[in-house]
């Protein structure tokens, strides 16, 4: 009851472990479905040149997480894909389609929700690792800023990286320590922005243990996500409570 307005416009932005997987769930997630990519319909498709900090490692790997499978729904085993290494794509989420027209090997990706829908390449637990910072420092330096504890997914196009997300809990950050509780808003984001200003992860990996599934074409798939506390640069935060849930 004691929440106040976020500061509106652009401000830094700290995510809490484990919610920073929310966000690359959609924004690079999605982006790098290989179906997507083949189709060019996907904005990090498009790129030879690092797109994130150097040390910036982003997984997918079905094994972990609360809704695992190690064996997908054409009968591949699956495995660990990394989608980002060293700023730089690392590689697509494929199933047999896919992997077959870019001439590579099925990622054991492919699934359906249930047997009257196709197989798609589909995430499964996809997370960022662990990075060389203390929680701590990640606040060093913020005189006025956000620290969103808990958000779910808006709207987002692969096309272009764009994202928006409704944050439910946070706290504000003033001089570098959390302080007073904020009311719902809004973070709007800009997928290449994000993920350039992606250089302070700290080192506390979490995993989003929140009950969430991912809508694609109208198909839920349970997935997990999971990350470090994360710094994610200045983002464009507005009061407007009008998104349009896709998850979560």
């Amino acid at each position: 009851r004691d929440a106040g307005d976020a500061p509106h416009g652009e401000v830094p932005v700290v995510l809490a472990p484990g919610v920073g997987g929310v966000l690359i769930h959609e924004i690079v997630g999605h982006a790098l479905e290989a179906d997507r990519v083949l189709e060019a319909d996907s904005w990090l498709g498009q790129f030879k040149e690092p797109v994130a900090p150097h040390g910036l490692l982003i997984v997918d790997d079905p094994r972990r997480g609360r809704a695992p499978w190690r064996i997908d729904d054409e009968g591949e085993p699956a495995r660990p894909t990394a989608l980002i290494r060293d700023g730089r794509v690392a590689g697509c989420l494929h199933d047999r389609r896919t992997a077959k027209a870019a001439n590579q090997s099925p990622t054991g990706h492919g699934r359906c929700s249930s047997y009257r829908d196709p197989v798609q390449p589909r995430m499964g637990c996809t997370f960022v690792a662990p990075g060389i910072h203390e929680p701590a420092e990640l606040f060093e330096g913020i005189r006025d800023g956000v620290y969103v504890r808990r958000m779910e997914a808006g709207t987002t196009d692969p096309r272009t990286g764009r994202a928006v997300f409704r944050v439910t809990d946070a706290d504000r950050i003033v001089d570098g320590r959390i302080d007073a509780p904020l009311r719902p808003h809004l973070l709007c984001v800009e997928g290449s922005r994000v993920l350039a200003a992606a250089d302070r992860v700290a080192n506390d990996l979490e995993f989003d243990s929140c009950i969430g599934s991912c809508h694609r074409d109208g198909r839920p798939l349970s997935i997990s996500v999971g990350a470090p506390t994360m710094w994610i640069g200045l983002v464009d935060v507005s009061m407007q409570e009008n998104s349009t849930r896709e998850q979560r």
